[in-house]
């Protein structure tokens, strides 16, 4: 099945869980053409966990896709140092300036090889506090493991842990990740990455404020992600 005509979790809102609701007819990363962004030479490929809820009806500008050009930043409710969105804060993190336009934090972006994907492409409606269903990322585990071929890139960033369960379910990592979970892997990789047949893999909670008691060891997976682009 063609990505874009995807709907293969149509149902799950009401097979698996209340809670949550699958919008297949929203796929952001095609809404916004993200493969614009996408350099000649990847160098670091990001992966998140799932695209922001927006309603259609809203504006634009209040969007935190994180390709979205015309979103205004928002403090979301928090402090320094993870007070935005996904992007201001991974943008901050590489040391892009924060108070420039965000089509500008985009070009630069690109341009030091770096890249973003997301184990989930379709925009996810979370009505409570549940993680999001397994049986989902599953699903698009399928098109993650097409991204992972097509896309060559040394070095991998998952974020969160149903990034991490993504990467699970490819088949080019499922025999390779060790069976516990996120903070379990973390605890033994020390900040450093894993080692790879042909890549290193960086694995760290996403840095959104719901997670800033792990800032330290957000900032500092990002100092060594840093040092392998080359920025001070």
């Amino acid at each position: 099945m063609a990505f874009q005509e995807c709907n293969r979790c149509h149902n799950h809102s009401t097979d698996y869980s209340s809670s949550v609701e699958i919008h297949t007819d929203m796929k952001p990363c095609i809404d916004y053409n993200a493969n614009q962004w996408m350099p000649k030479n990847i160098k670091v490929l990001f992966i998140g966990e799932a695209p922001p809820y927006h309603p259609k009806q809203k504006t634009q500008s209040t969007d935190n896709y994180f390709y979205n050009p015309h979103e205004s930043f928002r403090i979301l409710g928090a402090k320094e140092p993870l007070i935005g969105p996904l992007s201001y804060n991974i943008f901050k993190l590489l040391n892009i300036e924060t108070d420039i336009p965000k089509i500008e934090k985009l070009e630069q972006f690109k341009q030091m090889g770096c890249y973003f994907i997301e184990a989930l492409k379709c925009r996810i409606d979370r009505f409570s506090s549940k993680k999001i269903i397994n049986k989902t990322v599953k699903n698009c585990s399928y098109y993650l493991q097409k991204d992972l071929e097509q896309l060559n890139h040394s070095i991998l960033v998952a974020m969160g842990e149903r990034a991490l369960y993504g990467l699970k379910n490819c088949l080019m990592y499922s025999s390779i990740l060790p069976n516990m979970s996120l903070m379990q892997i973390i605890e033994q990789m020390r900040n450093k990455p894993l080692q790879l047949t042909n890549q290193k893999l960086f694995l760290l909670p996403l840095p959104m404020w719901l997670n800033r008691t792990y800032f330290e060891l957000i900032n500092a997976t990002f100092v060594n992600i840093r040092k392998e682009l080359g920025i001070e």
